[in-house]
C-alpha cells in the first residue's frame, strides 16, 4: 500500500546555533575576562569587543576558524592576565558565554527532520564551545550534517564558506531556508548562494505555514 506524502517547498533547513538556537550570555563572557584580565586589556588580549563582536583579526576570530589550537588559545590570554589565573578559570570564562538552549527549540528542530526536512547545522563555533555543546545536548538526534566554523577554516560571512557548503549540499537555493540573528550573515548568504533567509525560529514557523497553504 502507497501514501501520498505532501511535496515540501522547501526541503532543506539551515540552522545557525548562538543567538538562534543558544541563547547567549555575552555580557557575562565579557565580565568575566574583564575579571581574569582587566577592562583595558579585553580587547587587546582577546579581539572581543564590549559589543560581543570580535575585530577581523583577532584572537577569537583565529580561535573560531581552528587557526590557532585550544592551548595556543588559552596561553594567548594567560600571557595578558592578573597572577594567579589558571587555564581552567580561562576556560571557565570562556565558557560562560553559552547561557543554554531551550529544549523546546531542539524538539522543534528534532519534529522538522522526522517531517521529512534535511535539518543542517551551520556555526562560528570553535572547539571548547563545540565540546561543551555535544556534551550538553543531543545535537546529534536534530541534524543530518554539521558545518563548523573551526573545521573548515571559513567563518559568516565569508562567501567562500556559504559557497562550499551549497556545493556539499547540493540542495536548489529556492528550497533552502538559512537561519541566522546576524543580518550580515543572511545578506552574505541570500547574495552568494541564492538561499531564503529569515531570523529566527518563530519566524520560520510562519514561512513554513506558509509554505504549506
Amino acid at each position: 500500500m502507497s501514501y501520498w506524502q505532501p511535496v515540501l517547498r522547501y526541503d532543506t533547513l539551515i540552522f545557525d546555533l548562538g543567538g538562534v538556537l543558544m541563547k547567549h550570555n555575552m555580557q557575562g563572557c565579557i565580565n568575566s575576562f574583564v575579571d581574569l584580565l582587566g577592562e583595558d586589556k579585553v580587547r587587546h588580549a582577546l579581539g572581543l569587543g564590549s559589543d560581543g563582536e570580535g575585530a577581523t583579526d583577532s584572537l577569537m576570530i583565529r580561535y573560531e576558524q581552528g587557526l590557532v589550537s585550544t592551548d595556543e588559545f588559552i596561553n594567548a590570554i594567560m600571557e595578558e592576565a592578573k597572577p594567579g589565573t589558571t587555564r581552567q578559570d580561562v576556560i571557565n570564562a570562556w565558557l560562560s558565554m553559552h547561557d543554554h538552549i531551550p529544549e523546546e527549540r531542539l524538539q522543534y528542530v528534532r519534529m522538522l527532520r522526522n517531517q521529512g526536512y534535511r535539518t543542517v547545522l551551520l556555526s562560528n563555533n570553535n572547539d571548547l564551545h563545540w565540546h561543551d555543546v555535544m556534551s550538553k545536548y543531543p545535537v546529534s538526534e536534530c541534524f543530518d550534517r554539521f558545518f563548523l566554523s573551526h573545521e573548515m577554516h571559513l567563518s559568516k560571512p565569508d562567501p567562500c564558506m556559504f559557497i562550499q557548503i551549497a556545493e556539499v549540499l547540493d540542495t536548489a537555493p529556492e528550497r533552502t531556508v538559512f537561519i541566522d540573528d546576524l543580518e550580515q550573515n543572511r545578506i552574505a548568504a541570500e547574495q552568494t548562494v541564492g538561499w531564503h533567509t529569515c531570523a529566527d525560529i518563530e519566524e520560520l514557523k510562519q514561512m513554513l505555514i506558509s509554505s504549506d497553504r
